[in-house]
This record gives C-alpha cells, sequence and structure tokens, in this order.
C-alpha cells in the first residue's frame, strides 16, 4: 500500500522510476513533492479552521460575560 495523498496513491509513481532506471524522476519528483505539500497543506488549513471555531466560540463566551458584568456594577452604583 502507497501512501495516500488527496485520494491519490503514490506508490506506482516509484515503480515508474525503477523501470525507467531513474530517468522519469525528472518529472515525478516534482509531483510527488507537490502532491505531499499540498496534502499536508490541507491538514493544516483543518487544523487552522477548528482553532478558529473554537477561539470564536472562546471569544464570544467572554464577550457575553463583559457585558453582563458592566451592567451589573452600574446598576448597585446608582442604587448607593
Amino acid at each position: 500500500m502507497g501512501i495516500l495523498c488527496d485520494g491519490i496513491e503514490l506508490h506506482w509513481l516509484g515503480l515508474l522510476v525503477v523501470v525507467t532506471l531513474g530517468i522519469a524522476a525528472i518529472w515525478v519528483q516534482p509531483y510527488m513533492a507537490l502532491s505531499y505539500a499540498n496534502f499536508y497543506r490541507e491538514l493544516v488549513d483543518e487544523e487552522h479552521a477548528k482553532t478558529l471555531a473554537a477561539a470564536d466560540s472562546i471569544n464570544q463566551g467572554t464577550q457575553t460575560d463583559a457585558n453582563s458584568n458592566p451592567s451589573e456594577s452600574n446598576n448597585e452604583s446608582d442604587k448607593d
């Protein structure tokens, strides 16, 4: 089983390089490097989106807490 990258198994490219005695490596190596880079980039983008969503939910929670606290303190000062 080769490395699964964007739904494409790349193990056949290595076989192509072996069969052509390395001549195909001129075209195969850049393709494989870009495939690995794009796969990594998608993984990072997914993780970044999850992190941003978690940060937004935390920020929304603190904004509602911050908005409720000043109003309580203003009401207390008005009573005195």
